[in-house]
């Protein structure tokens, strides 16, 4: 099989499971793993890939070479509200007579979008008095309102919460509530097949992104760490994550992903010499994509609101503290 054969024919995971790959346009990533799982009478799609043409006809094209037709598709369940997930969600209900599905905690989220001004205008003022400065946001005040825009996400049709059951066939899944990357973040596990779909919650090498884009989005991190935990003791056997590839042993994955963020505690705690905003301090710390001067303004974006998740998880444990000081937030031990 070639590689662009290995792009287009879904692959077997057990009888009923398929992984199908859809293209994301301009990211690292390249394409979300979705899947596709057939019941007795209903057919489930867990994520749906990034709303574009490409996306959409890859989708299409892999559901055709098992003998599915899009409009057969009964459900759709977002693991989370991010872009590449739930992209597509809305595109496929109006082809088909598909359900939308997310965790009960996606309502406050969609509910924030509605209002994106007011959400966007949240984000910036964090930004500024977390210290990264105006004239560095540059196209993107005047850009991502409308970009992301185009992305808003449209109420479900069904909420489901922590511990729910979803059944469809000889599959039994329990949804299990995993905020961290995201607040309304969920997996689904299958406890007879011992199948976790993992969304972005863990990926096999890439440690997922755990941010404090506003203010009131809480402690993330340790809300990540939580959900680590509650996954670990599962009896999980093989993991289907949105990204990179399946994978078996999870309990490893996790201790791996802990023993990076204590590293990155430990590192945000060593520079912190004097007081410091959360932009100073994600110039010091170390990033795998490289140093920050290198790193593009969406990244350095990034690295500043993962910076922060640390620092508040720090602040929670008591091992620093903070004060606003000329209009900015400083951070000292």
């Amino acid at each position: 099989m070639d590689s662009k054969d290995a792009l287009t024919k879904p692959q077997i995971i057990c009888e009923g499971i398929y992984q199908l790959k859809l293209p994301i346009p301009s990211s690292e990533f390249m394409y979300l793993l979705s899947y596709f799982v057939e019941g007795e009478s209903e057919y489930l799609l867990v994520d749906s890939g990034w709303n574009s043409t490409v996306g959409f006809d890859a989708l299409e094209k892999q559901l055709s070479k098992i003998k599915v037709d899009l409009s057969d598709i009964s459900l759709i369940l977002v693991t989370h509200l991010h872009p590449d997930h739930y992209g597509l969600a809305h595109e496929i209900r109006k082809k088909s007579k598909s359900k939308i599905v997310m965790g009960i905690k996606a309502d406050e989220f969609i509910k924030r979008f509605k209002s994106f001004k007011d959400y966007f205008g949240k984000l910036i003022d964090w930004l500024k008095i977390n210290g990264y400065p105006i004239k560095e946001l540059g196209d993107w005040l005047k850009e991502s309102p409308a970009v992301m825009k185009s992305f808003e996400p449209q109420k479900p049709d069904i909420f489901m919460k922590d511990n729910e059951i979803l059944d469809l066939g000889n599959f039994s899944f329990k949804v299990v509530e995993t905020p961290g990357h995201s607040p309304d973040h969920i997996c689904l596990y299958e406890p007879r097949s011992k199948l976790l779909f993992s969304g972005d919650h863990v990926l096999p090498t890439i440690t997922p992104n755990v941010s404090l884009p506003v203010k009131d989005f809480g402690n993330p991190l340790k809300d990540y760490l939580e959900s680590l935990e509650k996954i670990r003791n599962l009896g999980v056997e093989k993991v289907l994550p949105a990204h990179e590839y399946a994978f078996n042993d999870l309990n490893k994955r996790v201790s791996d992903i802990e023993r990076h963020h204590e590293v990155r505690l430990g590192e945000v705690l060593s520079v912190l010499k004097n007081p410091k905003t959360a932009y100073q301090i994600a110039q010091e710390v170390t990033w795998s994509t490289g140093p920050w001067k290198r790193l593009q303004k969406w990244e350095q974006r990034a690295a500043v609101f993962e910076t922060l998740a640390h620092l508040e998880y720090l602040k929670y444990e008591g091992k620093l503290f903070s004060v606003i000081r000329n209009e900015n937030v400083l951070f000292y031990k």
